[in-house]
């Protein structure tokens, strides 16, 4: 008796270990689920709760000396309803449109632009502006350059999308005057003369 007695307290005791074992590896997998952005900012449970229902974006500006572009952070509004990639471009696009917060920054984008759309299509964003984008153009071709680099490097610092094409009520506005074409874009850090730190994006908050 004493014997089957051993043998029956031995193999609770085995249940109960594996129990508590399960149960420490489980904490630890919840642990891990919680605020860990698969972009390499990794953020507290502090920081996600004050960031509420807005993203970080990375946007950029002309810089002070009109010649490179210039990133700032700033806050978009982002629910868990605006799950897709294209609602986050737009607003990126319509933060750009708004300005920088940088007050040495500047937004050579044409005033009265309006964001009319932006449709991405495997990794290409093509992003469709109002009439008055094209008819408040500088005519120079530098100048140009960076207003469509400002779009297009703020478009892709959003994973997902490679490339950004940009349209003028539905068509491209080709060859300028200037010499400068409208073609499919990528992204271009030569210009860039100063960044931020890397950011997550609404994505990786509310996946």
């Amino acid at each position: 008796m004493k014997k089957i007695a051993c043998i029956s307290l031995l193999l609770v005791v085995g249940v109960i270990s594996v129990c508590l074992l399960g149960g420490c590896k489980n904490e630890d997998a919840d642990k891990n689920d919680e605020y860990e952005p698969t972009s390499s900012l990794e953020m507290s449970e502090e920081e996600a709760a004050a960031l509420g229902e807005k993203v970080k974006c990375i946007l950029y500006f002309t810089s002070a000396d009109g010649k490179s572009l210039a990133a700032e952070t700033q806050l978009a509004e982002f629910t868990p309803k605006d799950r897709r990639t294209e609602n986050l471009a737009k607003k990126v696009c319509e933060l750009l449109l708004a300005g920088p917060q940088d007050t040495t920054h500047k937004n050579q984008i044409p005033q009265d632009t309006v964001v009319k759309s932006v449709h991405i299509d495997g990794g290409k964003a093509t992003v469709d502006f109002s009439e008055a984008f094209l008819s408040n153009l500088p005519a120079n071709a530098d100048e140009i350059n960076l207003i469509v680099y400002a779009v297009v490097n703020s478009l892709t610092e959003i994973k997902d999308i490679n490339e950004v094409a940009i349209t003028v009520e539905g068509k491209s506005p080709g060859k300028m005057e200037c010499g400068f074409e409208f073609n499919v874009f990528q992204r271009n850090v030569s210009l860039i003369s100063s960044a931020v730190e890397t950011v997550a994006t609404a994505e990786d908050y509310y996946t």
